[in-house]
């Protein structure tokens, strides 16, 4: 249901590291969505109740794409299930894509769908450094 960069790893304690929600590793994502995107975001900085807690993205942006269609950008820390697009409904936005743009220092560029690349250096190292807080 979500494209875009996914990490891979056989280090259990490497993908909890980056998973967890207390290492607030942020993810960007951009929502291809209908609805009232400059609203949304708004109230999405303000925060969104979820069942499961408010959620307080560390940013949001609506960029028109046309055709009453928005590019609903955000970045999020905490990492709760299916968080995104339970943001989205909440904010009253039907999502018909969504991309993962980052995972940490992970960006995804230009990489075609269904490719992979290995980390760059910098990557690693600030991996490595979010993984040796544990």
């Amino acid at each position: 249901m979500t494209e875009g960069v996914l990490l891979l790893t056989t280090d259990g304690t490497a993908a909890h590291a980056l998973t967890h929600p207390s290492r607030e590793v942020e993810r960007t994502y951009i929502a291809t969505v209908r609805g009232d995107a400059v609203s949304a975001a708004k109230r999405a900085k303000q925060g969104v109740q979820l069942e499961d807690g408010l959620v307080t993205p560390k940013d949001v942006q609506a960029h028109p794409l046309g055709a009453r269609r928005w590019a609903f950008e955000i970045t999020i820390a905490e990492g709760k299930t299916h968080e995104v697009r339970r943001i989205c409904d909440a904010l009253d936005l039907e999502v018909e894509r969504l991309v993962r743009t980052n995972f940490g220092p992970v960006r995804l560029g230009n990489l075609p769908p269904g490719e992979a690349r290995a980390l760059t250096a910098a990557e690693r190292t600030v991996l490595d450094a979010i993984i040796g807080k544990m």
